[in-house]
């Protein structure tokens, strides 16, 4: 049997292990024939931004999802130019478990791909 791979979703959080993860990503991708969609998920409560360092605290909603769509649209380009591949980003708020499962039912992904950096207990 086979296994059909045609969309990946990357959830992220900016850190060196969600990189690491999109690069890994980004390779099945290719190999697949497969598109990437990134993901990035901002808790209903108190916002930490971790890139660029040091890690920032945003109270503001505005600049919050300003910035994360800036980071998102830069990664998705540097995906794009280094491997060859169509990307796409979207940004939800949230839980976070809970918004990547709805992600991925929502559009359809057939796997997902991430780091575990940070995460605990179930949302692990």
């Amino acid at each position: 049997m086979k296994l059909s791979i045609k969309k990946i979703l990357v959830p992220t959080d900016f850190s060196e292990t969600a990189m690491l993860a999109l690069q890994h990503a980004a390779f099945l991708a290719r190999l697949s024939k497969a598109e990437i969609l990134i993901a990035h998920i901002i808790p209903p409560d108190d916002y930490h931004f971790e890139i660029p360092e040091p890690i920032m605290h945003i109270d503001n909603r505005e600049q919050i999802n300003k910035l994360v769509e800036q980071k998102l649209a830069e990664t998705a380009e540097n995906v794009k130019v280094n491997y060859g591949i169509s990307v796409n980003t979207m940004s939800a708020t949230g839980k976070i478990a809970n918004e990547i499962m709805q992600i991925a039912r929502d559009e359809k992904t057939d796997i997902i791909i991430m780091g575990t950096h940070g995460a605990k207990g179930f949302e692990e």
